[in-house]
């Protein structure tokens, strides 16, 4: 059997709710694009930014999540 950690099952349980909500409402949902960096560490991010010459797009990201 496999185990699903706490924390997905309150995500997704979090994610099911929220979408309830919003199709009862009426309102149009917004668009939520998950980006996952496997391997992407501060570190790397940090490296990324001293090398680059412009600003990378994910520094003007408004929410980020660690």
């Amino acid at each position: 059997m496999i185990r699903i950690p706490l924390r997905m099952r309150v995500l997704w349980g979090f994610l099911a709710l929220s979408t309830c909500s919003w199709a009862q409402s009426g309102q149009e949902r917004p668009n939520i694009i998950f980006l996952i960096g496997d391997g992407m560490g501060l570190p790397q991010i940090s490296a990324a930014m001293v090398k680059s010459d412009a600003t990378l797009h994910f520094e003007r990201f408004r929410h980020l999540g660690f």
